[in-house]
């Protein structure tokens, strides 16, 4: 800067980054496809979200393995291909609320946001965990923000999903419920059991095992003190790469709400 001249004060400056900033958006070379886009191409999210985690998870990760083992805070992940078929399957588009109960650092609540444009919610107890997702989400709205995409409204809490006063609100509204309950104790699956009792007919519950006795054909075995007789359970089946810590395969279940007509459902024979 030449002597005698002052530098801008920032208030000066802003209007002049925003005109700047303004033209670089207008000469980003992806501008006009994504303003002809009419729906989220899968890849293009998928590469969105692995940036998002591999710019505030991967740096920390190690923290999440610092679980006790075989309690109901182990930690696990649902990846991207297998989530994308749930979503599919299940129809969300926007205005359904879809909600991750453990819901981890945030995976499925941005994929889900991001690739349906629904309203995305999720409860995390662990603190580490917690951090990071808070972290991920906000990365996540600012790298939507840079291409010009829209997403569904993303809400991260944190707390425990069993005696928050927002839950039973939350459950009263949600279309979708995913529950990684792979490692929850009998316990927490009863207390979770018990707050579904909020949740609307025809809501579905994504688990990775059965609120209710299943038997091997997939069938309910009974009810459970009138709290499970609500569901209507389908056990489905989920190919390799679809969990982190089950690289083979494995089975998961589709319990819907359903007060009225309480009998047992026969299990689907689609994979997904």
């Amino acid at each position: 800067m030449s002597k005698g001249i002052k530098s801008p004060t920032p208030e000066q400056a802003l209007p002049l980054l925003d005109r700047i900033n303004s033209q670089i958006i207008d000469l980003r070379p992806f501008t006009p496809t994504v303003e002809k886009m009419s729906y989220m191409p899968r890849d293009l999210l998928q590469r969105i979200c692995v940036q998002c985690y591999t710019r505030q998870v991967s740096p920390l990760v190690d923290g999440l393995k610092k679980y006790t083992a075989f309690s109901s805070t182990v930690y696990g992940e649902l990846l991207f291909p297998f989530l994308s078929k749930l979503f599919t399957r299940l129809k969300l588009v926007p205005g359904n609320t879809f909600v991750d109960l453990g819901c981890g650092v945030g995976n499925c609540i941005i994929q889900a946001s991001g690739e349906t444009g629904c309203k995305a919610i999720g409860i995390e107890i662990m603190d580490h965990a917690a951090n990071l997702g808070t972290d991920q989400v906000r990365e996540f709205e600012a790298r939507m923000r840079a291409w010009g995409l829209s997403h569904g409204p993303i809400q991260f809490i944190h707390g425990d999903m069993t005696t928050l006063e927002s839950v039973p609100n939350i459950l009263q509204h949600a279309d979708v419920v995913l529950c990684n309950n792979y490692a929850f104790t009998a316990e927490l699956n009863d207390a979770l059991l018990r707050l579904f009792l909020d949740l609307p007919d025809g809501a579905k519950v994504i688990s990775l095992k059965s609120f209710v006795p299943v038997a091997k054909d997939g069938r309910v075995r009974g009810g459970r003190g009138g709290v499970g007789e609500m569901f209507k359970v389908t056990k489905e089946w989920f190919g390799a790469g679809s969990v982190s810590w089950m690289p083979g395969g494995g089975e998961y279940y589709i319990s819907t709400v359903s007060r009225i007509d309480s009998a047992s459902a026969t299990p689907a024979s689609g994979d997904v």
